[in-house]
């Protein structure tokens, strides 16, 4: 059987995280469905943090050591940045 990878982008990220009614049924089926692999990135992290440090995300209430810790605790893995390897 074919293995499905997805990346999660950051909207979709938080909206998991906080159960959130705008994430998609059809994206939140993908996500828990557990014969795929779903990754998050870094970068998404980073964003959220200069976000909620600028005062953009008030609505959020979890940090980003929680997201990351509730991410990697379940079927969720995070991506390296490969960016930071490039010569």
């Amino acid at each position: 059987m074919p293995s499905n990878h997805y990346i999660l982008d950051t909207h979709c990220q938080i909206w998991f995280q906080e159960n959130n009614p705008k994430i998609p049924s059809s994206v939140m089926d993908v996500i828990q469905n557990l014969e795929n692999t779903i990754y998050f990135s870094q970068k998404s992290l980073f964003e959220i943090s200069i976000k909620q440090s600028l005062g953009k995300l008030t609505y959020i209430s979890i940090t980003i050591e929680d997201i990351h810790n509730q991410a990697t605790a379940g079927s969720v893995r995070q991506t390296i940045n490969f960016d930071s390897h490039r010569k």
